[in-house]
């Protein structure tokens, strides 16, 4: 066995990223990724409602104008986030 053949790790694969700039300039952004799962040479594809021991997979981000993540929903193909202080 050589070195880095039992490495594991996560990698988000772009499907779809867009970013568009109204002329009010409000951002609307759209991404879409594949999980996957990779271990040595093997990569398994993972779906957002897979159980692990931490739970579902989710998307958490934070905005520059806060100090806390949000947690976009799971069990959804399509979760959704509106800041409204930006509309």
């Amino acid at each position: 066995m050589e070195k880095g053949d039992d490495g594991e790790f996560y990698k988000l694969v772009p499907v779809y990223q867009k970013a568009i700039v109204s002329k009010a300039g409000t951002l609307g952004v759209q991404f879409q990724y594949n999980i996957q799962h990779i271990v040595g040479s093997t990569i398994s594809n993972i779906s957002a409602n897979t159980e692990s021991t931490i739970g579902n997979y989710y998307v958490r981000f934070r905005t520059n104008t806060t100090t806390t993540y949000t947690n976009l929903s799971s069990g959804t193909t399509a979760p959704n986030y509106t800041n409204s202080s930006y509309q």
